[in-house]
């Protein structure tokens, strides 16, 4: 019986409690990113969904396209593993758990020296984070 390579990797190593835990196809199926653009056009033409929605797919299509792009007889990026539904997977894994985290160096003491910031991206506790915020996965509970 032959084991999948993404199979391996995905039930290997320290990461792969973590990696187990996370959803499928399932997760993508259910998201606007997949329905068909006659789908989109008649559920969310008129909103501001449609547009983003839109972008979205554009952008995994371009990624998909620039990775295969690259391919120069080792495969560096083989098109199953980096083709447009598994940058679609990875994109909708990511912000369905991403959390907000500041850019570095911010509240870590005073402004002033080579490394100053801008201070109307700083947020206060209690305030809304902007999308100048870094994503991140934090894989807390397993």
């Amino acid at each position: 019986m032959t084991v999948d390579v993404d199979e391996n990797v995905r039930f290997s190593g320290y990461w792969s409690p973590y990696v187990r835990a996370l959803p499928g196809d399932e997760l993508v199926a259910s998201l606007p990113l997949s329905w068909s653009e006659s789908d989109i056009h008649e559920r969310l033409e008129g909103t501001a969904l449609f547009a983003e929605v839109q972008t979205e797919r554009a952008k995994c299509a371009s990624l998909a396209a620039a990775l295969a792009a690259h391919k120069d007889g080792n495969s560096a990026f083989p098109s199953d593993a980096f083709g447009v539904g598994r940058i679609k997977w990875a994109r909708a894994v990511f912000w369905s758990r991403a959390i907000a985290l500041p850019l570095a160096g911010w509240g870590r003491g005073g402004t002033g020296g080579s490394h100053t910031h801008d201070m109307k991206k700083k947020t206060s506790p209690g305030t809304k984070r902007s999308s100048g915020d870094d994503g991140a996965l934090t894989p807390l509970l397993v």
